[in-house]
């Protein structure tokens, strides 16, 4: 008989250390028998806007536990599983967050965030096969979002498929004009090949519309203007890039 989804997530993130699931039932039998189905999902709900709150103020535990409270009121409750993962993600546990991000799709499979959360952790450890599944999963329930062609873009780059890259990233760029990281990954491929004029145009694109998040990739994009600028700068062609730099699934 296969495992139920609660109890795996349980056993999941108790194997983890993390050791809130220990933490006493939100109400007691009699509080729950009392507590219909409408009013549970409404606090499971409510539980969720208080742990994405606090994660927000990184206050990571009493995050967690209130997701863990919201699924446990709420088995079925994607949208907890999906911030479960994401909490484990981000605190470099890749396989519990893959099991809960395979729930939250198991509860609701047009969760487009957890299909681009299981491709960014297979992008990281450079699977990049299956990363482009889940990223073609997001683009075939999203198509009018630039962030999943972007991805599925550096997928392609990955496998050396360049020409099927600058595709993905025009795509996302045609459906935002304004979509930064698309001009940046388009600047390290042209950067790579030393085709340099495109590659300062697409540095000075991603600079015109990156924000606060890109703070990183801003200097780096400044940093490479500045020395592709320089009168001595290189321009041989290559089939193949050779920058160091490589595109991210950051967005």
């Amino acid at each position: 008989m296969a495992e139920a989804p609660l109890r795996r997530l349980r056993r999941l993130l108790v194997m983890g250390g993390i050791c809130l699931l220990m933490i006493g039932p939100v109400f007691g039998n009699e509080g729950r028998a009392s507590v219909s189905p409408a009013s549970a999902s409404e606090e499971a709900a409510a539980l969720l806007a208080k742990g994405q709150m606090e994660a927000k103020n990184g206050h990571i535990r009493a995050a967690t536990e209130a997701y863990v409270q919201a699924i446990r009121l709420n088995p079925d409750f994607a949208a907890a599983y999906l911030a479960l993962g994401r909490i484990n993600h981000e605190a470099g546990r890749p396989d519990k967050a893959m099991a809960l991000y395979r729930l939250a799709i198991q509860h609701d499979p047009e969760l487009v965030e957890a299909y681009q959360g299981l491709g960014n952790l297979h992008f990281d450890q450079n699977r990049l096969e299956e990363a482009l599944g889940f990223y073609q999963e997001v683009v075939k329930r999203t198509p009018d979002s630039p962030v999943g062609h972007n991805s599925v873009g550096n997928c392609y780059y990955g496998l050396q498929k360049f020409q099927e890259a600058l595709e993905m990233w025009q795509k996302a760029i045609d459906l935002d004009p304004k979509y930064p990281r698309a001009y940046f990954n388009r600047a390290v491929l042209y950067d790579g090949v030393h085709v340099k004029d495109k590659a300062i145009e697409n540095y000075r694109k991603f600079l015109d519309f990156a924000g606060s998040e890109h703070a990183t990739l801003v200097e780096d994009a400044r940093m490479r203007i500045e020395e592709l600028e320089r009168p001595e700068s290189p321009q041989p062609t290559a089939s193949t890039p050779q920058s160091e730099q490589k595109p991210e699934h950051n967005h």
